[in-house]
């Protein structure tokens, strides 16, 4: 019995849907529908049954998803247990940063730990947040710093802390001097009036133009532009009457951009991530300990 198949199984029964699983997983939707022919084929009964663009599990696959999910924790577990020995102290680090104060910490912090520790080796990458994930669901690096990933089942998680999300607009822009004068819980609602410049939607990342504080606030964004860099973000807010809604890092970032915190429960979290087969080594927990220290330093909770 495959192990991958299990996976590509359990991931489609989640979702009920071949290409979110397949999205998720990396992978083309064809290697996870031939992955649930395979098991089909193994068992001789039918999985899943389709409704619509749905895919629904059988009474056979209920049963079967029940024991695949067990399979696959207790795989990843004997491997983890098996390769933890020779992952005490690795020669070399593989580390990826959303791009911003995240890889500005990670790098200093990387510095300080092979300071007192010559023998070990740091590559670190700037990656957008869903790329950091992916990389840490194939392997690719050993842990990986990014803001609010959603579940994934080939990594593990730790938060590190939280960070307030500001609302972003051009140098002088008349709706922060409107909000400032006013203090009407209702001026928020001005923003409907205002374009949005978004971030691009990222696989298994929270949107933050989806947060549920702008909701609650009745804000539904009016979406212009959407980026895919931080750099385009902040060109195009201090090039337009348009707002973001961003990590307080990135916007200290400009000098470009006026900020307000809106006081709302609006944050982003600051998650690392690592490959579910593996076990942290003694030296990435300690840099992870470092990175929370760090933020905490920075009002960053």
């Amino acid at each position: 019995m495959n192990l991958d198949h299990l996976r590509y199984f359990v991931e489609a029964a989640r979702h009920e849907h071949i290409g979110q699983a397949a999205r998720i997983l990396s992978v083309s939707p064809s290697a996870v529908s031939h992955a649930i022919s395979a098991l089909e084929r193994l068992f001789d009964v039918e999985l899943f049954q389709k409704n619509g663009r749905r895919v629904v599990l059988t009474l056979h696959g209920q049963r079967l998803r029940s024991r695949a999910e067990e399979l696959l924790t207790l795989a990843a577990q004997v491997q983890e247990e098996v390769a933890a020995p020779n992952r005490e102290f690795p020669e070399h680090l593989r580390i990826g940063g959303t791009h911003g104060l995240l890889l500005r910490s990670l790098t200093r912090l990387c510095l300080s730990i092979m300071a007192r520790k010559p023998e070990l080796s740091c590559e670190i990458s700037g990656r957008r947040s869903a790329d950091v994930l992916a990389a840490a669901a194939a392997g690719e690096i050993e842990m990986g710093v990014c803001f609010s990933p959603l579940s994934h089942p080939n990594v593990q998680t730790t938060l590190i802390g939280r960070m307030p999300l500001v609302l972003c607009f051009r140098k002088g822009h008349p709706f922060i001097q409107l909000l400032q004068s006013q203090r009407n819980p209702k001026s928020w609602q001005g923003l409907n009036t205002l374009p949005c410049i978004a971030a691009k939607a990222q696989h298994g990342i929270e949107n933050c133009e989806h947060h549920p504080a702008l909701t609650e606030h009745g804000i539904i964004p009016h979406v212009q532009l959407v980026f895919d860099s931080y750099e385009a973000m902040s060109e195009a807010v201090a090039s337009s009457e348009g707002w973001s809604l961003v990590p307080l890092c990135i916007a200290h970032e400009s000098d470009a951009l006026d900020f307000i915190l809106p006081g709302w429960d609006a944050t982003a979290d600051v998650v690392c991530v690592w490959p579910k087969v593996r076990k942290l080594s003694r030296t990435l927990e300690e840099l992870c300990v470092l990175l929370r220290d760090s933020l905490n330093l920075q009002g960053i909770h």
